[in-house]
């Protein structure tokens, strides 16, 4: 929003005052690119990619692409994938941190786990007790349609903390077109103090086949709720 301001301020009212000023017209020309380069960082997806000296979300070098100071903002999306996970569901491999501002646009964990593998990988994920993740956008757990070949993701959030979700929608959810794949996806929030839905409008899925994919799988283990 800012940036818009910022673009109509410039472009509007100082060119319909100096309409013939070349220093105006450049003055102008540079407020919008300045403006078309903020909405583009507004964009930005981060992938977890843990290089840093911690596990900590505010590191910007746990991302791909590196962050700015503090890791993602609220204006960002957020992806935990197969990168940097762990063995089992008790090992923490991110922190949502104190250095971390606490809101993110959209949040996908989409790792995956072959239902066949004796090695399956978790993103955990600890929030500490008294700090909130607020997820302004959607919450996706899985959301993989693996055919024949199906797989498991696994997002356990755990810490004592609390995840609030302001956005529209909340999948838990992967899917297969064979009989017997057993794809599914499992978010566990069991070791959260609070989780917040707040959102008249929004929609909580799980192994949910509308859309027209088969076979979903899901399963949410649920905090406290309010």
């Amino acid at each position: 929003m800012k940036s818009e301001i910022v673009s109509r301020f410039t472009v509007a009212n100082f060119m319909k005052t100096f309409p013939n000023s070349l220093p105006v017209r450049a003055l102008a020309v540079l407020a919008a690119v300045f403006a078309f380069a903020q909405m583009a960082v507004a964009q930005t997806s981060y992938t977890w990619n843990p290089g840093g000296a911690d596990e900590n979300w505010s590191t910007p070098g746990n991302w791909s692409p590196n962050t700015g100071a503090g890791g993602p903002t609220a204006l960002d999306s957020v992806i935990c994938g197969d990168t940097g996970t762990s063995a089992d569901s008790n090992t923490v491999n991110n922190v949502v941190d104190a250095g971390f501002a606490g809101t993110v646009a959209n949040l996908t964990y989409n790792s995956a786990s072959a239902t066949s593998s004796s090695a399956p990988v978790f993103n955990v994920t600890q929030i500490p007790s008294g700090q909130t993740l607020t997820v302004a956008g959607n919450l996706l757990v899985g959301g993989l349609n693996e055919g024949a070949g199906a797989y498991i993701t696994y997002a356990y959030l755990t810490g004592g903390g609390a995840l609030e979700v302001t956005g529209t929608n909340v999948f838990v959810e992967n899917y297969g077109s064979a009989a017997g794949a057993n794809a599914t996806a499992y978010l566990d929030l069991s070791g959260l103090s609070d989780f917040i839905f707040n959102n008249t409008n929004a929609e909580l899925s799980i192994a949910d086949t509308t859309s027209g994919l088969t076979r979903a799988g899901g399963t949410l283990n649920l905090a406290s709720v309010r």
